[in-house]
């Protein structure tokens, strides 16, 4: 796994969410990323939000659709 990347979320389907500080925005917070690893490295599947608090956003109203 990358230095740069911070575990953040486990999907339960084998893929993980990662803090990629590789990829910052403008206001130098790390993009949120979607890999799986296989094959003996990790692959990027999706930036799935532009920083953390735009993905914690994304979980919450996820879970308020499904009551």
């Amino acid at each position: 796994m990358p230095k740069a990347w911070i575990t953040l979320y486990d999907f339960d389907d084998r893929y993980m969410g990662y803090l990629d500080y590789n990829q910052l925005n403008g206001d130098s917070e790390p993009s949120v990323i979607m890999t799986i690893y296989k094959n003996k490295e990790y692959i990027v599947t999706e930036k799935i939000a532009g920083d953390l608090g735009d993905f914690i956003l994304q979980l919450v109203e996820e879970q308020l659709k499904k009551q």
